[in-house]
């Protein structure tokens, strides 16, 4: 169900995510021996570590570090490991190590709670998929993803202050008009084509296009090099860069055909010289406006020369 990659939503949240006071991460896992275990946090697809605590009497508790908020991992011995919700709260979970999601109790933590009901749900609606294969079952189908849909509106209008529900708004499918579905041109073109981060409304570490682009190779995104990998307007004003896209599988009348996916944009508008002596910038202090000669190289993010690399 999951339309834009993972990394990237892992990545929007990494990077618009703010470093809360100390949080108390407490978890009892039912089985677990007195042994080392690591907090970890995702960067893109990947797990990297973050703390160590010893776990004593099945319990684990993490809490003499200032977090950024994101996707975090308790992994135990064996690389076994269970994923959750990092805010500014205090996080108190249960659960069994043979079964992490299916043992699993948020004791405390709002956004964990949104976060494995979700879980929780989405497990029990697709054994009832399983269920409903056939041609004879396809109205029941419909019934159930349109349970599903509502089920994803009504979490992030509940709790649209939380994290829990950005990733869960950040995971939605695009919902394409009945006319353009039965247009056999337009339904296969249909889906995002692209999306910009304005890296200037980051965290100081990451603020600037040259620093963003740093971290993005550093964790294995693969950057358009087009024009350079940061192209620039001729005033110097407006900085541009762009992830690559990913081969995706397309359903056509003739069958499955690789075809080039979405991919991420990132600017970076400077700040106007009159105004650079202002204590409050605001988007209207910034270089505005569209840069054709920018936008010809971020477009080739989808040619072959580049995905192919």
């Amino acid at each position: 169900m999951l339309i834009i990659k993972r990394t990237f939503i892992i990545l929007f949240i990494f990077a618009t995510a703010n470093i809360f006071g100390q949080q108390n991460l407490n978890f009892k896992i039912s089985g677990l021996k007195d042994t080392t275990v690591f907090l970890a946090r995702y960067f893109g697809e990947k797990l990297y570590y973050a703390d160590t605590a010893y776990s004593k009497n099945e319990t684990v508790i993490f809490d003499k570090k200032k977090l950024t908020g994101g996707i975090y991992a308790v992994v135990c011995p064996n690389s076994k490991y269970f994923e959750f919700i990092v805010a500014d709260e205090d996080v108190v979970m249960e659960t069994d190590i043979n079964d992490f999601n299916g043992k699993m109790k948020v004791v405390k933590s709002e956004n964990n709670k949104v976060f494995y009901d979700y879980i929780m749900f989405l497990g029990s609606m697709k054994n009832k998929a399983m269920s409903l294969q056939g041609e004879n079952n396809e109205k029941k189908r419909n019934a159930l993803d349109l349970e599903v849909k509502n089920y994803q509106r009504e979490n992030i209008t509940n709790n649209k202050n939380l994290l829990a529900a950005k990733v869960l708004a950040m995971s939605i499918d695009p919902e394409i008009p009945e006319e353009i579905k039965e247009n056999d041109s337009l339904k296969y073109r249909y889906y995002l084509n692209h999306y910009t981060i304005s890296v200037h409304e980051l965290n100081k570490n990451y603020n600037t296009l040259e620093k963003f682009n740093n971290f993005l190779l550093s964790i294995g995104i693969k950057l358009n090099d087009s024009g350079g990998i940061i192209k620039k307007s001729k005033d110097g004003l407006l900085l541009q860069s762009s992830s690559v896209a990913n081969k995706i599988s397309a359903d056509f009348e003739e069958g499955k055909s690789l075809i080039s996916g979405s991919y991420v944009e990132f600017a970076e508008r400077k700040i106007l010289s009159q105004f650079k002596n202002l204590k409050k910038i605001k988007s209207i202090h910034r270089r505005d406006g569209f840069e054709t000669s920018n936008a010809d190289k971020i477009f080739e993010s989808t040619y072959q020369k580049q995905i192919n690399k």
